[in-house]
């Protein structure tokens, strides 16, 4: 059941989760909030592994309430191996998103309104609002200060990747 008001709505994911079964034959079961062509919400359990797939024609927010998995982004669809029993759960954000992330948590984390956070900050509310929103681009400097008034250090990581051959 959601809660629909002037272009968005609320729902009771946990309630939905409830209702899900804890066994199946299947390798899923889900209950679809909405089902856009562009996009669509749902909450699902997984019962059986789940091969490789991509969703090439609509946007998908996952959000992982327990267990483990593995996911990989972009055009490699080779199958990432499987998680060792010991091995910390992790993905990799683009690093514009990673950012909100951290920020994100640790004022969840610190119990600070946005009203206290804009004056720790010497901020108008209107300016955290947008530090927090995942959709609003803010610059580094702007994170890295709202992390350390929130008691964090923005880290910056590095990997390899395949890169294209330029000729």
């Amino acid at each position: 059941m959601s809660e629909a008001t002037a272009g968005h709505a609320v729902f009771d994911v946990s309630a939905q989760v409830r209702e899900l079964p804890e066994t199946s034959a299947t390798m899923v079961a889900d209950h679809r909030f909405t089902d856009d062509p562009a996009a669509s919400a749902r909450v699902f359990r997984v019962y059986h592994p789940t091969p490789p797939h991509s969703h090439a024609s609509c946007d998908e927010y996952l959000y992982v309430l327990s267990g483990r998995c593995r996911m990989k982004f972009g055009d490699d669809l080779s199958p990432p191996g499987p998680l060792a029993p010991d091995e910390p759960e992790r993905f990799v954000l683009p690093a514009a998103l990673a950012t909100k992330a951290a920020v994100y948590s640790a004022w969840k984390a610190s119990g600070l309104s946005k009203v206290a956070l804009a004056a720790r900050l010497d901020l108008a509310e209107k300016e955290v609002r947008r530090i927090l929103d995942p959709d609003y681009p803010t610059g580094l400097a702007r994170m890295e200060q709202a992390a350390q008034a929130l008691g964090i250090a923005l880290v910056v990581g590095s990997r390899p990747v395949p890169v294209a051959d330029a000729a």
